[in-house]
């Protein structure tokens, strides 16, 4: 019989399997804090075909952004991190408060800022690529809701199909069926016990976490990009930097200054280094995207 840890990593592999190979996210009961920090030491895919493949695409996501020939594997921060963001996802289940438990969403949201808070930045500019070829299509994920209206009432479903009894005698009910896509961001709004600003601090302090993936999302419509202790370490250094800019070789120049400069005015009265490394980077970000000239971004051993 399987561990209750094995079963709990199979969980949190098929979460990293799926974004990484695309697919419906298959997110998993809450983890908390104290297992997503243990579940993945010294542990890897255990199914060789998808662990090939999951090496093989993560690559491929590091090589747009840099002439690498390999990336480090998913470690037990990887996980951590994945486990924080199934959590994340799952603290807006509507399923997870009831009656008897309204404070559970808040709790998991808490678990997630504490999973982040253990999980340091990346040591190395590998690390930080590495982290982004996991998590940098994290913030693409939508959850699809779908609201059936019947000549008696409608109800809505959160991220599952509506049941089969509420379709049936679509003409004679009046039945009308209506689907839209959630974005990453928005999850929390208007879900019982959920705080959508809690839900979003848990979301930055992920985003903390991988800060290549942070910089690559900064034109994001919430949470609003701040800086913090990775990604102004990422972008403190001349690689560190290229690799930032690449990431948003392709971000729109006017949002780009927006985004920036006010990140840049919430740093003005914290750090005056700080504010220099911001300005620096803004600007190399700001010349590169008028010239459309993307250096290459070759990355040293240990770096």
């Amino acid at each position: 019989m399987a561990s209750s840890d094995g079963i709990r990593f199979d969980d949190v592999s098929r979460v990293v399997a799926a974004l990484v190979l695309g697919g419906p996210f298959p997110a998993a009961r809450p983890f908390g804090s104290r297992l997503a920090l243990r579940v993945g030491e010294g542990r890897d895919f255990v199914d060789d075909d998808v662990r090939s493949r999951v090496k093989i695409v993560r690559l491929r996501r590091a090589r747009a952004l840099a002439p690498v020939d390999s990336v480090p594997d998913v470690d037990a921060k990887g996980w951590a991190l994945a486990c924080a963001l199934n959590d994340l996802v799952q603290a807006t289940n509507p399923d997870l408060s009831s009656v008897f438990s309204r404070e559970r969403p808040q709790r998991v949201l808490r678990g997630v800022r504490e999973t982040c808070a253990a999980v340091a930045p990346p040591k190395t500019l590998r690390d930080a690529l590495g982290r982004h070829a996991t998590f940098g299509g994290a913030l693409a994920l939508v959850r699809v809701d779908t609201t059936v209206s019947w000549w008696t009432g409608q109800a809505r479903f959160r991220g599952e199909s509506p049941p089969g009894r509420l379709l049936a005698w679509p003409g004679l009910r009046r039945v009308e069926v209506q689907r839209g896509s959630v974005a990453t961001s928005e999850m929390g709004d208007e879900i019982a016990g959920v705080d959508p600003t809690e839900f979003l601090i848990a979301l930055a302090s992920w985003l903390a976490c991988s800060p290549l993936t942070d910089i690559a999302t900064l034109g994001r419509r919430a949470p609003a990009f701040r800086w913090s202790e990775g990604t102004l370490a990422l972008v403190d250094s001349v690689l560190g930097r290229r690799l930032a800019i690449r990431a948003l070789c392709r971000a729109t120049r006017a949002r780009v200054a927006d985004v920036l400069g006010d990140a840049r005015k919430a740093l003005a009265l914290v750090d005056e280094d700080a504010v220099r490394t911001a300005s620096g980077f803004e600007q190399a970000l700001l010349d590169s995207l008028d010239a459309g000239v993307w250096a290459s971004s070759r990355l040293p051993a240990g770096e």
